[in-house]
């Protein structure tokens, strides 16, 4: 695989025996989120050091991305898409469980009113056409319902899939070597660069050049998330 790739892991990180790192150690160009607190998910802090650490890479990647590590890469890709050449959400978490402040929000969000505002409506609803991805998700997440998951990958334009009862798709759930996920990523990349071939030249043809997004990158700030497609869930 001559494709980078960037591993964002969710809240609490991705220890040693999770999948993100097996896959982390077999991939020839890899780069993996790092300076933020684990412990305290922050969208905006966490987009910042994400676009800064793929920029240092020098060419656009892959992004594979697991729980709120999913909340950061469709937003990553939505205001830097000449940086992201395609994502694999696995597990996406819900999104109205964190605070735009940062931090999680009452986990009985869909019962209980909160007055402390969600990233349901920072984190944005579609992705660039150019952006190329595939949610894989479970049914008996605990953090993020199914309809929702579907939800999620039909507003990103994602293709969909089914994991079954995988619970978070983390070590608890038995989600350690996952040989299976790395052939997924092998499969997605080749149909992505297929995707953006397509796209490419069709946009060429249309002499729309202002889609491919070049220019100077900027710091995102949640003033960035206004104007961007909003979840309806």
């Amino acid at each position: 695989m001559s494709n980078a790739v960037f591993i964002i892991p969710g809240f609490n990180d991705s220890g040693p025996t999770h999948w993100q790192s097996w896959l982390e150690v077999r991939l020839p160009k890899v780069g993996r989120l790092r300076g933020v607190d684990w412990a305290r998910p922050d969208l905006t802090h966490w987009v910042d050091q994400a676009q800064l650490q793929v920029q240092a890479l020098g060419e656009p990647v892959w992004l594979v991305a697991h729980s709120f590590g999913c909340l950061v890469a469709a937003t990553l890709a939505a205001i830097a898409p000449e940086l992201v050449a395609g994502v694999v959400f696995v597990a996406p978490a819900e999104p109205r469980r964190f605070a735009v402040s940062g931090g999680l929000r009452n986990t009985r969000f869909d019962q209980t009113p909160n007055e402390i505002p969600s990233l349901v409506d920072i984190v944005p609803h579609a992705l660039p056409a150019s952006v190329h991805s595939v949610v894989l998700a479970s049914e008996n997440d605990p953090w993020l319902s199914f309809p929702n998951a579907e939800a999620m990958a039909e507003g990103w334009g994602s293709h969909f899939v089914n994991l079954g009862e995988a619970g978070h798709v983390n070590t608890d759930s038995g989600y350690g070597p996952w040989p299976a996920l790395l052939q997924q990523l092998e499969r997605t990349i080749q149909e992505g660069s297929q995707a953006l071939r397509k796209w490419t030249r069709q946009a060429l043809e249309r002499g729309d050049s202002a889609e491919f997004g070049l220019g100077p990158a900027k710091v995102w700030s949640h003033e960035d998330a206004q104007g961007l497609p909003r979840f309806a869930f």
